[in-house]
């Protein structure tokens, strides 16, 4: 939870925790296939192109395992997951495919005929240029070291990836032989592919993307699952898609729609008696009553929750609810409290490996200190936490945790130093559409620019206070409108 506002004192930005076949198509599906075979096999061990249109993960590893079996083609599958940190490091991703051939034809009884990547679509978050994932804009001006690969190559991808490529890799895109289309059965709707459908991870950290993704990928990602939600019938599918929409939606501001769905989440777990899922949904319901000052009835949920949390033994989810109640506490100043439940919430996520979390719970632990004065120590927590941040690309932690930096240095007053935190803290916030996280940074900018009169912006100060006061009021932030009320 915790963010931190300049003074009249700098207010921090306190990080709460959320928790996240019918005859007819199988003979369409082997059409399909045989079609990309007879293609495949016209190549003659030349360059030529192929895409496959499969928006579940069963069924993309299901075509290579028939085409190597079942049509007896000797074909190199890769997976891009593999290559996610080199990708990260710079490592091109044709010069990878191109080891990988390479290292097969020498250890095998015979030269591949082909070569399969599938999972593209992972290394999308790594970078963006221009909203526009940076592996596909290299793979357009590095085209031709993909023909030098003198192989088939067949990119096994959902349906949004594709339409990526061939909008921002047209000259790529354009050399296809074939693009083939696989509806997928009746059976893999239900059972193939929700969790890694839907949740988006980054392809390193594994966070999820509402810590990270832009503005356009997160309208994408709610369409996406909105659609799935209408062509699910598993309840406990629908139930964590709902708790997927809320916390989307929550980050955008929309804290009335994102209840809505966190609490049909919670009705499905409960009627299908999913306690995990109960106990994850309580406590991020009670985020958004904390974010609205309601903060009874955000400890109620979380109590709730951590009983639950604590019964099935799920550490993870009670790193992240004793994290959110320390904040309770900390809002009404029972520092000694707050720091208590915060020491608790920051062993359990060392001792579960939860990254993300300990950079949220290093950050509120700053907060404390800083409340209290403290600000070398408070500034020591922050440079911890930031570093977990940027080490797992946790893009919305980045920005609560520069604003609050720059708290620090305003205090000391260092204003110059604050206000360049603050600009920072305001580019990532503005990426991602962290609506709440922005009015914090918004309020800050404009306290630092009052009170900096001979800054060339400071006649700016004002309109970044309104543009604070009036989104605070559209969303029910009490913390920043209480600043205006004072």
């Amino acid at each position: 939870m915790s963010e931190t506002m300049l003074p009249k004192k700098t207010i921090l930005s306190k990080e709460t925790t959320d928790i996240v076949n019918n005859q007819n198509q199988v003979e369409s599906l082997l059409e399909q296939l045989t079609s990309l075979v007879r293609g495949i096999r016209r190549s003659q061990g030349a360059f030529s192109l192929f895409f496959v249109e499969s928006n579940l993960p069963k069924q993309q590893n299901a075509v290579v395992q028939t085409l190597q079996e079942g049509y007896q083609l000797n074909i190199l599958a890769l997976n891009c997951h593999d290559i996610a940190d080199k990708i990260f490091k710079g490592v091109h991703l044709d010069e990878w495919v191109a080891e990988q051939i390479a290292t097969y034809n020498m250890t095998a009884n015979s030269k591949t005929q082909a070569v399969a990547l599938i999972g593209l679509e992972q290394l999308f978050p790594i970078s963006k240029h221009d909203d526009v994932p940076s592996i596909i804009i290299e793979m357009n001006w590095r085209r031709n070291f993909y023909r030098e690969l003198a192989l088939p190559v067949v990119l096994i991808l959902p349906s949004f990836a594709i339409k990526e490529l061939a909008t921002y890799a047209s000259d790529f895109y354009d050399w296809y032989s074939g693009v083939y289309t696989l509806t997928p059965a009746t059976e893999e709707i239900e059972n193939a592919f929700i969790s890694e459908k839907v949740s988006m991870k980054h392809p390193i950290s594994g966070i999820s993307s509402y810590l990270f993704a832009n503005v356009k990928d997160k309208k994408t990602q709610i369409n996406q699952l909105k659609e799935l939600l209408d062509n699910s019938n598993n309840l406990s599918d629908k139930a964590y898609i709902y708790n997927q929409l809320g916390l989307l939606l929550k980050v955008q501001g929309k804290f009335n729609s994102a209840l809505e769905h966190y609490q049909k989440a919670y009705d499905i777990d409960k009627k299908i008696g999913d306690k995990k899922g109960q106990g994850t949904t309580l406590t991020n319901i009670a985020t958004l009553h904390y974010a609205k000052g309601d903060f009874d009835t955000a400890l109620d949920y979380l109590e709730q929750s951590l009983a639950i949390q604590k019964d099935i033994g799920d550490k993870a989810g009670q790193g992240a609810t004793l994290n959110n109640i320390s904040q309770i506490y900390d809002a009404q100043g029972d520092y000694d409290t707050a720091l208590k439940y915060l020491e608790q919430s920051l062993a359990i996520r060392k001792e579960v490996g939860d990254k993300a979390g300990q950079g949220a719970t290093l950050n509120n632990i700053s907060g404390i200190h800083y409340a209290q004065g403290d600000y070398d120590t408070a500034l020591n927590y922050l440079k911890q936490s930031l570093e977990i941040k940027e080490e797992i690309g946790d893009k919305a932690g980045q920005g609560a945790t520069l604003n609050n930096i720059s708290g620090i240095h305003y205090a000391q007053g260092d204003y110059a130093t604050a206000l360049n935190y603050l600009r920072q803290s305001l580019v990532i916030r503005e990426e991602i559409g962290d609506k709440a996280g922005l009015c914090y940074t918004y309020l800050n900018l404009g306290r630092a620019l009052t009170d900096m009169p001979t800054h060339p912006e400071h006649q700016q100060a004002q309109a970044y206070l309104d543009k604070a006061y009036q989104l605070a009021s559209e969303l029910g932030l009490h913390e920043i409108l209480d600043q205006f009320n004072k």
